[in-house]
């Protein structure tokens, strides 16, 4: 399939922008040249652009060697920068019956969740993209986000439509990344409905909603023990509409999108809520990850806007979207 491209409007070189002037969603970063700057989560101090059309904008995923990747209805996308102009290009192989969700990397592995069959599908980055089915997961309604501890076992989380919510262990063959070994019901309780998933060396984070009314929703720790079990599931910070992804942002504050009103927000691990955006600057926020060179600043968020669930045509959502720093007068 050819890729389509989208040319960014003057934004006078982004890179070089100057910090927003003191707005509370200011968080030092840099530009991968050193250069100090302030990444910007608050509608006093960004602002949001669209960059493409990405049907049922679901998942975002920076490998390690600073590629980004998006999920979406029946396909992942790979996004790639020539100037100003961002082009997304389909990966072969890949077609999922509903959504592809969450990413995990593994060595030179890239891993996503499919929805529709409750699969896992990998393809290597070393080489040609073929993004291909290695598992179809048991006894699961809805594999959506996934993580990866310190050894490699993958973590994904059976939710938000699960009967049964959960969160399930896939252990991987160390001699071959394509073939799974193993999997198991890694925490059944303390959860309702779990969507999105990080992992920050020690502790999993996740985004945890209750979708009858009145609807809630929560960010959750779950320590991993020494032995591999899970510990004690803690409630950090309660959401009233329903958050749906998260990512790490440093080491001690997350990005969280909030997908019934449209909202990011800047959260200490602490529970603390540092700044957010108005509601409504999406219209369904679904992920969300702060922004890495070459493809962008560091002082930017890159977020997909998913829109209508299951209407992947039409320009509300449907979006990969950068949110940046107003120019400093």
């Amino acid at each position: 399939m050819k890729s389509i491209s989208w040319r960014l409007p003057v934004l006078p070189m982004l890179l070089a922008m100057a910090a927003c002037s003191g707005g509370s969603g200011s968080f030092v970063a840099t530009d991968g040249e050193g250069d100090q700057l302030a990444l910007c989560v608050a509608s006093d101090c960004g602002s949001k652009q669209e960059l493409l059309h990405i049907p049922n904008a679901e998942n975002l995923f920076f490998s390690d060697d600073s590629r980004l990747f998006v999920s979406g209805a029946g396909a992942v996308w790979e996004i790639t920068r020539s100037g100003d102009a961002y082009s997304e290009t389909p990966l072969p192989g890949g077609v999922c019956s509903q959504d592809f969700g969450g990413f995990a990397q593994r060595g030179d592995v890239l891993y996503v969740t499919c929805l529709g069959n409750n699969s896992l599908w990998a393809t290597t980055l070393s080489g040609p993209l073929n993004l291909q089915q290695i598992f179809v997961m048991s006894g699961m309604s809805l594999a959506n986000g996934m993580a990866s501890d310190n050894q490699g076992r993958l973590y994904i989380t059976d939710g938000p439509t699960a009967s049964q919510p959960k969160i399930v262990r896939i252990v991987i063959d160390p001699a071959d990344p394509f073939m799974v070994l193993t999997q198991e019901t890694w925490l059944a309780s303390g959860v309702q409905f779990p969507n999105g998933i990080v992992f920050d060396g020690s502790d999993f984070y996740i985004t945890d909603s209750r979708l009858a009314p009145p609807e809630q929703g929560a960010v959750r720790r779950i320590p991993l023990n020494p032995d591999g079990s899970p510990g004690l599931v803690t409630t950090i910070h309660v959401d009233p509409a329903i958050p749906d992804d998260l990512s790490l942002l440093g080491d001690s504050e997350l990005l969280v999108t909030s997908f019934g009103d449209g909202r990011v927000y800047r959260l200490g691990k602490d529970g603390t809520l540092i700044s957010q955006t108005d509601n409504g600057t999406w219209v369904a926020a679904s992920a969300v990850l702060r922004g890495q060179p070459p493809l962008f600043a560091t002082h930017q968020l890159v977020v997909t806007d998913k829109g209508v669930l299951n209407e992947g045509s039409s320009d509300v959502g449907n979006k990969l979207t950068v949110f940046s720093p107003l120019q400093s007068p």
